[in-house]
């Protein structure tokens, strides 16, 4: 993708960019002259004779812009093995829910400026997929492999299931540890996610997740669409 793209701006500003570019570029030369479309303004002999030496790398810089530098992501989940034999209904936690760390989603830019270490593989209330921020009832998959925490988990066992890590007031610890690895590739259905993040920080995404089974319905669909 371009660079306009990973910020997110339309190919309207860039053209703009450019365009303002190459009329700035012109000012030393045709300033004052009308095409009609494109007027170039007489700005002065002092702003013509500055323009003249830096003019060109505006048009230059934003043409730049456009060129496809970055890696495009992917907006729907890619998994590299067969998806059946990979994405199975196999009760991986010994308890009922905990928490995974998804990423670092930027609400500016409404992308991901880390992970998503796992994607929105299926959403029942519309067809949206791939890197969005999760929601309720929705199914994941793991991107890569995801340790599952639970608060104080080897000190209080399950008393602070509900807590999100990040928001029990501490640095993580791996007291959370529970022990339990959802691989890259495994499903798992979202019971609350939560966006936390320090004053002028992007916001951290966590979500306690369950093991996928065969009696969910949106686990069922998931596991369907990925197979072909």
């Amino acid at each position: 993708m371009s660079t306009y793209e990973l910020l997110g701006w339309p190919t309207q500003v860039g053209i703009l960019f450019l365009t303002i570019g190459l009329v700035l570029a012109l000012v030393p030369y045709l300033g004052g002259a009308d095409f009609g479309v494109l007027k170039v303004p007489d700005l002065g002999a002092e702003k013509a004779k500055v323009l003249k030496r830096v003019g060109p790398v505006i048009p230059i810089i934003a043409s730049i812009l456009f060129l496809p530098v970055w890696p495009k992501k992917a907006s729907i989940p890619i998994i590299e093995s067969n998806p059946t034999s990979t994405i199975s209904f196999e009760k991986r936690m010994k308890f009922d829910t905990g928490w995974i760390f998804v990423g670092i989603f930027s609400k500016e830019r409404q992308v991901y400026i880390e992970g998503p270490y796992a994607v929105v593989a299926f959403r029942p209330t519309g067809g949206e997929r791939g890197n969005i921020t999760p929601a309720i009832g929705d199914v994941l998959l793991m991107k890569d492999n995801r340790n599952v925490r639970i608060v104080h988990y080897r000190t209080d066992g399950l008393k602070y299931w509900e807590t999100s890590p990040p928001l029990a007031n501490r640095e993580l610890q791996d007291d959370d540890l529970t022990g339990v690895i959802l691989p890259k590739g495994s499903l798992a259905i979202v019971r609350e996610c939560t966006s936390s993040s320090d004053p002028g920080r992007d916001p951290v995404i966590w979500c306690r997740v369950a093991d996928c089974n065969e009696n969910l319905d949106q686990c069922i669909k998931a596991r369907s669409e990925l197979s072909h």
